[in-house]
């Protein structure tokens, strides 16, 4: 899970500090390094430019001004933990900085210049995808156009790519659409038209025409406008379940439904499944910061419980800076639990608590805040999760590489709530998420990919 974001301006206006503040919108999907690459029409006409950093967006980009002038401009979030990254000592993977992105080059054949940035994982694909892709792109005899609707054919998933060929910008989403991406138009203070692309419609404010890109598109967009080229003929709207439960931020939309809207709905129904909390009972309900609290919300609304927010970030932890999912190991993610939250004992003490998060997945942080809370004197702990325990690991693009990471592994729900020590676990089941595309949920929270994505990826052989 990483974060891309791109802009055609038909007026070659100046976008590349627009891409730059849109990323900060993107920040939530990815926190280790960032990018933005472009080419340039000023001074030294046709020129590659390229910038990565590591770190985040307001950090690398602090006070940047650039006065180049480009057709188009493209960016990128790295989330560490995603791709084929080095591992460390614990088998995690660790930041590598060759894999930042744009990645940047011409083709061998026709010199064409080529920008290309990424989001999610080609779990076919041994060494670092993207390289492996972008390899593919510079060594083509063929043209760009045909060399992307050979890959869109012969890769299922899971990819969102932007690449820019000289003064053109391609879209391509794969054709199980795993990863959102979405498209705008901004017209800006100088009425220039710039066409957005975005990881997610949160940093398409002030857009217009806001929509969808349909899995298994290739999209061409240059001075005539944008054209689809091609679009694949067996393509299904399987985005992953963690998008909507977690990573994408609540104000986004996706196949024109919020996300908070759905995060809301599935409080609720975890609510109408309640068979120990009552309702009009005295039982607090305390939700996570900041994923968990939607969910919470709608719980405590559907019960007619008391909702207080009893525990709160800390300073310096806006825009999903601080998310410890995407953290690089299990070390660093107890280091940042323990100063991620501060707890209000006093209201705490003596009280009966129904803590709800969005999802737990290897346990770290939801077995720190029970601690926390028996610390504080809690009389009761209960625990709602408005999704289906998490069994399995993913290979498209989230930081699950084995199942012995997840805290459900080979674990009932009633061993997780002896080994948490608290009163009550209750989860949503697989078949609940019935508000979610029916491709979106199966594969994630069953064995880990669907089967029919399986398939194909063990039938291709990627060569070009």
């Amino acid at each position: 899970m990483c974060g891309i974001f791109g802009i055609y301006s038909l007026n070659a206006s100046s976008i590349i500090n627009e891409v730059i503040y849109r990323l900060s919108l993107l920040q939530h999907r990815g926190k280790d390094g960032c990018g933005i690459g472009y080419i340039s029409e000023s001074e030294s006409k046709g020129k590659i430019e390229c910038i990565k950093k590591p770190g985040l967006v307001k950090e690398a980009f602090n006070n940047y001004m650039n006065y180049d002038h480009t057709y188009c401009c493209i960016g990128h979030l790295k989330y560490a933990t995603s791709g084929k990254s080095v591992c460390n000592s614990q088998n995690l993977p660790t930041l590598n900085k060759s894999e930042m992105q744009p990645l940047i080059g011409r083709n061998l054949f026709s010199n064409d210049a080529i920008l290309l940035v990424h989001n999610g994982n080609i779990p076919t694909i041994k060494q670092f995808d993207t390289q492996f892709i972008f390899n593919t792109l510079i060594k083509s005899n063929q043209s760009i156009e045909s060399t992307l609707i050979n890959i869109i054919n012969k890769i299922p998933a899971a990819y969102c790519f932007l690449i820019i060929v000289n003064d053109t910008m391609y879209v391509m989403r794969d054709r199980y659409g795993i990863r959102p991406l979405s498209m705008g138009v901004l017209n800006n203070y100088n009425c220039y038209k710039n066409i957005c692309i975005s990881s997610e419609t949160r940093a398409l404010e002030h857009c217009i025409n806001i929509k969808e890109i349909t899995p298994g598109t290739i999209m061409r967009i240059n001075k005539t406008g944008t054209q689809t080229i091609y679009q694949h003929p067996n393509s299904v709207n399987g985005i992953c379940a963690l998008e909507l439960l977690y990573f994408m931020n609540p104000k986004s939309y996706i196949t024109n439904i919020s996300v908070e809207f759905i995060r809301n709905q599935l409080g609720k129904l975890i609510a109408q499944k309640e068979n120990i909390i009552k309702p009009n009972s005295d039982y607090i309900v305390v939700g996570v910061p900041k994923s968990g609290i939607i969910y919470a919300k709608s719980y405590a609304n559907a019960l007619s419980l008391s909702y207080k927010q009893l525990i709160e970030k800390t300073e310096n932890c806006e825009n999903g800076e601080d998310r410890t999912f995407i953290l690089i190991n299990d070390i660093e993610r107890q280091k940042a639990c323990r100063k991620k939250f501060k707890y209000d004992a006093k209201k705490i003490k003596g009280k009966k608590v129904v803590i709800v998060d969005d999802t737990i997945i290897r346990g770290t942080i939801i077995t720190y805040i029970v601690e926390c809370f028996k610390k504080c004197g809690a009389e009761e702990i209960h625990i709602r999760i408005p999704a289906p325990p998490v069994i399995d690991r993913c290979q498209l693009g989230i930081a699950i590489q084995s199942k012995e990471e997840l805290i459900m592994n080979n674990k009932t729900v009633m061993e997780v709530q002896e080994y948490l020590g608290i009163n009550s676990l209750k989860y949503l089941s697989v078949n609940d998420l019935t508000m979610f595309p029916k491709h979106s949920y199966k594969e994630y929270f069953g064995c880990g990919i669907a089967p029919e994505i399986v398939n194909s990826i063990e039938q291709i052989e990627i060569s070009f």
